[in-house]
């Protein structure tokens, strides 16, 4: 099972997912150096933790894993796949993480910045899918709930009012 993975440029991450209710990107992010910028599969065991790495072209792609399991590889293998076929203008960082949920199949991602070809400082930001959608759905509930409490009162103000000045 795969615990975390990263899409990494030099020391830019520009894509983070994670299938694990423990902070695992901390770690990633120290070991991600330990890989090397070689053509190849590379597989790092250390601390009870298996990383898996392909480098292509400048990206590296990184998994952590408690598991032996070579069929990572293949998962590496179909997200380069995938990555070298889209197109890099515009949010870069947010085509990545579709694809890692895409390939991945997992409901977490981690949007970590927001990437513009030009741009020399990206932007950052953190993003996790799972939770917005019940939040958002309670804020707009909250909003309506309100509105509506809002729109009553003023209806009975009004009402007085009419009636104390008629009277």
């Amino acid at each position: 099972m795969i615990l975390h993975t990263i899409i990494v440029r030099g020391t830019l991450i520009l894509a983070e997912f994670s299938d694990s209710e423990d902070d695992y990107s901390n770690i990633i992010k120290k070991r991600s150096l330990d890989v090397k910028n070689v053509q190849g599969n590379q597989k790092i065991f250390k601390d009870d933790l298996y990383m898996y790495a392909i480098c292509d072209k400048e990206l590296k792609f990184i998994c952590l894993s408690k598991e032996d399991d070579q069929t990572i590889f293949v998962k590496l293998q179909e997200l380069i796949q995938a990555v070298q076929i889209i197109e890099t203008d515009g949010n870069y960082s947010s085509k990545l993480t579709q694809i890692l949920h895409k390939h991945l199949k997992k409901e977490q991602i981690v949007v970590i910045q927001d990437e513009k070809i030009d741009q020399q400082q990206p932007k950052q930001s953190r993003l996790m899918n799972h939770t917005i959608p019940q939040k958002k759905d309670s804020i707009d509930f909250q909003k309506k709930l309100c509105f509506f409490v809002m729109l009553i009162i003023l209806i009975m103000y009004f009402i007085l009012n009419n009636i104390i000045i008629n009277d």
